[in-house]
């Protein structure tokens, strides 16, 4: 039998294998390992052809950063393809030079991806005016929301630029059930003398709060070439989460065939439509008066409300009757734990799946098989994570766990390609079993833990959440052990008081610590400070941060003397930190007087820069929003 070695695989099947390899994997791979001549002559010619992506996380310290742009992206410029924003001071350096040299500087973009909260108020202005300068060339945007205001203003300076592009993405990360928007999307394209239209979008997906802009989106003439539709209600429909006993009136929420130009209402290349948290009774109205609805091939209807059986009935022959394209249908549905199911009630038109209900919180819930477990923002407990009919495609989810937690292993298990996990523990008592957490979160890199709040339970009624310690640390090093690739961690500070206090076992990935402080916790002391980048903490860490509350610029010298505390702290206990970031992420303040924040400047950049050498070259940022940003 002939025997053929992976060194012996001829040129071609290289380059091919080295397609799927970025340009940081190849130098970490094949770069490294020097298996021979060959093999590292062809990774050079593959490396010289790979697409790149630049991103806020691309550089460490300001040096490095400032050498790369001066004489590396020159070089490289053309071969960029995919730029990522996610961080405020080097989202902001990249944009001021983008502007600087525009064409020249990302002259082959395709891709712009976007965290808006976690980059400044004029890199959020200024990607706006670079998209619509570079619509010619950029095929796909995506921009991530945690906040809605946020999300409302960058849409409407995105209709105010007429930016279309093949595929929009606005994602709105978290629920946000008692935000009030202003105008619909309409009014305001009327009002500010805009036509809302998106020409040249073939896939976007956005949130709404008007059911009046469902019904606009639906013309022809506003989405003329569109294919794949994602529309999120954003009205307070969503029902799965909370625990009253009413079932939810929405008929202020209603569509009606007046709502829609008969003549008008068709999109005549819509294949795929994703709905969320819109009620069946305005899904129904979507189906009968709106042409291109019998196209449609997937029909996707997450957490929509069904008010009564006879709904679910017209439902069903809707479906059957109109969508005579329909090859894929998904849904998760809520009725009155009231309504009786019969048989019946669970057969869906023969396309290959089949349907499942149960009860909770006094709530039906029906839903297919798979259950689309990545189309969801939150689980709540683990009612979903039972069922092993769950779609683990999933990378981002908001875990609320306030009962039930013997079954925490169970759910995780659908969790293993979850990228970025948000869980909130509401456990005031429970039985550990040590023995019952088996699994591992190979691709888990983003880790945020609550132990003090429940969004489930958000009204004002609703008493804080305690959590017992020896809980919280049962959590915690369970995530230690089983989150391998583990690089940002999101937690309060008492939490991480805990870990100092009990645990002396390493977080060895964890390069970003984002420390959530309450409203009347100080800069913590230099000495526990100092112990956070070491062996027995985080001893990758290259950037702190502080969030949760803000730190007023006045008065400006004491402000200065507790951050330059914590400063030397961390620099004085490891050569790897390059970052400390106060007032990460807080609401919109502005400290009085106004010199304070000059005056503050001031301190922190004469003090670092005259600390040694090496960080003569060090950039101090405070920006609009009052963030602080000590760049080594």
């Amino acid at each position: 039998m002939t025997v053929t070695r992976l060194e012996d695989l001829p040129n071609e099947l290289w380059l091919e294998l080295f397609v799927y390899f970025t340009w940081s994997e190849l130098n970490s791979t094949w770069f490294q390992w020097k298996l021979n001549n060959r093999i590292q002559m062809l990774a050079e010619v593959a490396r010289n052809r790979v697409a790149l992506s630049l991103s806020s996380m691309s550089f460490t310290t300001y040096g490095q950063c400032l050498h790369y742009f001066e004489h590396e992206h020159p070089m490289i410029a053309y071969r960029i393809t995919s730029l990522l924003l996610n961080e405020s001071a080097v989202s902001n350096e990249i944009i001021n030079r983008w502007l600087e040299n525009d064409t020249s500087f990302l002259p082959r973009i395709r891709q712009c991806t976007v965290y808006i909260d976690l980059v400044n108020r004029s890199v959020r202005t200024n990607v706006i005016l670079l998209i619509r300068r570079h619509a010619s060339i950029l095929r796909r945007i995506v921009f991530y929301f945690d906040r809605v205001d946020r999300y409302y203003s960058i849409l409407k300076m995105v209709i105010e630029q007429g930016i279309s592009l093949h595929t929009m993405q606005f994602i709105i990360i978290r629920d946000n059930r008692y935000y009030e928007w202003g105008s619909s999307l309409a009014e305001y394209a009327t009002y500010s003398h805009q036509i809302f239209t998106s020409p040249n979008t073939v896939r976007l997906r956005l949130s709404l709060q008007h059911i009046s802009d469902l019904a606009l989106l639906m013309q022809c003439d506003t989405l003329p070439r569109i294919e794949h539709l994602h529309i999120t209600m954003e009205n307070g429909i969503y029902t799965s989460h909370k625990l009253h006993n009413e079932y939810e009136d929405t008929s202020c929420l209603t569509l009606c065939p007046n709502d829609f130009n008969i003549n008008r209402a068709s999109l005549t290349h819509l294949r795929t439509l994703q709905l969320r948290q819109v009620a069946i009774t305005n899904v129904i109205v979507l189906i009968q008066h709106v042409k291109s609805m019998s196209q449609v091939e997937s029909l996707i209807l997450m957490n929509c409300n069904v008010k009564d059986k006879n709904e679910l009935i017209v439902f069903k022959s809707c479906i059957t009757n109109f969508m005579i394209c329909l090859r894929c249908l998904h849904f998760v549905l809520y009725l009155s734990a009231e309504i009786k199911l019969e048989n019946i009630d669970l057969y869906w038109f023969n396309l290959g799946h089949h349907t499942v209900a149960y009860e909770i919180n006094e709530l039906m819930v029906l839903y297919t098989v798979p259950y689309l477990l990545n189309s969801q923002r939150q689980v709540y407990n683990h009612t979903f994570g039972r069922q092993s009919t769950i779609n683990n495609n999933i990378t981002h989810i908001q875990w609320t766990i306030d009962r039930d937690p013997l079954s925490i292993n169970t759910t995780l298990t659908h969790f293993q390609h979850v990228n970025s996990l948000v869980l909130f523990f509401d456990i005031k008592e429970m039985n550990i079993n040590l023995d019952s957490w088996h699994v591992l979160l190979p691709f888990l890199r983003h880790l945020k833990l609550n132990f003090d709040s429940n969004p489930i339970k958000s009204d004002k009624s609703y008493d804080r959440s305690v959590t017992p310690n020896h809980y919280r640390c049962f959590i915690l090093e369970q995530f230690r052990q089983c989150a391998s690739v583990l690089e940002y961690l999101t937690l309060y500070w008492s939490d991480i008081r805990l870990l100092l206090k009990h645990s002396s076992s390493p977080w060895p990935f964890v390069r970003q610590l984002n420390i959530l402080m309450e409203s009347c916790t100080n800069i913590p002391s230099a000495s526990l400070i100092k112990r956070l980048p070491t062996n027995k903490a985080f001893p990758q860490l290259q950037y702190l941060s502080f969030g949760g509350r803000r730190f007023s610029l006045t008065p400006p010298k004491p402000l200065a003397t507790r951050i330059l505390l914590c400063f030397d702290a961390l620099v004085s206990s490891s050569s790897k930190f390059i970052m400390l970031h106060m007032n990460r992420c807080c609401g919109t303040h502005r400290s009085v007087p106004f010199t304070s924040r000059d005056i503050l400047l001031t301190l922190l950049t004469e003090r670092v820069r005259s600390r040694s050498d090496h960080y003569s070259s060090s950039k101090i940022v405070i920006d609009s929003n009052e963030e602080i940003i000590i760049w080594l």
